[in-house]
C-alpha cells in the first residue's frame, strides 16, 4: 500500500489579534458627537434620558457573574503605554484613580480589555473587550430593529428580476460618539498604570489611575443601539 502523505495546512489567523500600533485604525476626532442631544433634538426624549443615565441599566450585584468575568487582553505593556497617549492625545480616553473604577463583590476593579481584529487595507480595528462590565448592565435590546441576513433567502424573484444592494462602513464610528462624564468610569481598559507615568496629562505622581473610554465602544453590548439610534 501507498504510504499515505500527510497534509500540512496553514493555521488560520486568531480571531483576536495582538494590536499593532502602526496598524490600528482610530478616528481623526473622537467623541464628536453627543448621542443625548441627537435624541433630544429627534423628539426621542426618552431615550435620551437613557442615554444621560447608563447607570440605571446596573443589575443588582446579586444578578452579576461570579467571578467576575476576566477580558481578554492582548496589548504588551510597552505598547500599552504608548496606546494609551494615543488615546488621550485624541480626548478618546482620559485617566481615573484607581479607588473610583467600580468594583465587583469579589474585589475584582470592573475592567475590559484591548484586542485587534484585521480590518481592510491592512490594517486593524480596535476592539473594546468589554464583557466584565457587560455582564452587570441590561442591554437595551429594545432599541434594535434591524433585520437577519438569512432573511435575504426569503426573497423571490423572477427570471428577469435583479436583487441589489450596497453598504458601506462608516469609518470608526463607534469612537465619534461621546458617553456623558457620569459614565465614563464604567470604561475602565487595560492595565493598571502609575501616575508618574502620565504627568503631563494631569496626573499625580504616586497615584494609581486606569484609563477609561470616554466614547462609545465596539465591544459594548450597548453599543450598536446607541449608534443605531
Amino acid at each position: 500500500q501507498p504510504q499515505s502523505k500527510v497534509h500540512q495546512t496553514r493555521a488560520p489567523k486568531p480571531s483576536a489579534q495582538e494590536v499593532d500600533l502602526r496598524r490600528i485604525a482610530l478616528p481623526r476626532a473622537a467623541g464628536v458627537l453627543r448621542p443625548a442631544e441627537i435624541l433630544e433634538g429627534a423628539g426621542w426624549s426618552r431615550r435620551a434620558a437613557v442615554v444621560r443615565d447608563l447607570a440605571r441599566l446596573v443589575r443588582h450585584e446579586s444578578l452579576w457573574p461570579w467571578p467576575t468575568l476576566r477580558p481578554c487582553h492582548r496589548v504588551a505593556a510597552d505598547v500599552e503605554l504608548k496606546l494609551i497617549e494615543r488615546l488621550l492625545d485624541l480626548d478618546m480616553a482620559c485617566l481615573i484613580a484607581e479607588d473610583r473604577i467600580p468594583m465587583a463583590p469579589d474585589g475584582t476593579k470592573l475592567r475590559g480589555g484591548w484586542f485587534a481584529v484585521e480590518h481592510t487595507r491592512g490594517r486593524q480595528r480596535l476592539f473594546f473587550d468589554r464583557r466584565p462590565q457587560n455582564a452587570t448592565e441590561e442591554p437595551l435590546s429594545e432599541w434594535i430593529d434591524l433585520p437577519a441576513g438569512c432573511q435575504l433567502c426569503f426573497q423571490h424573484l423572477d427570471p428577469q428580476e435583479t436583487l441589489r444592494a450596497s453598504g458601506d462602513d462608516l469609518e470608526c464610528f463607534f469612537y465619534t460618539l461621546r458617553h456623558e462624564d457620569n459614565w465614563v468610569s464604567h470604561n475602565a481598559v487595560g492595565r493598571k498604570v502609575s501616575g508618574r507615568s502620565f504627568q503631563r496629562y494631569g496626573a499625580k505622581p504616586g497615584q494609581d489611575y486606569r484609563v477609561c473610554l470616554k466614547v462609545v465602544a465596539m465591544g459594548d453590548q450597548n453599543g450598536v443601539a446607541i449608534a443605531q439610534a
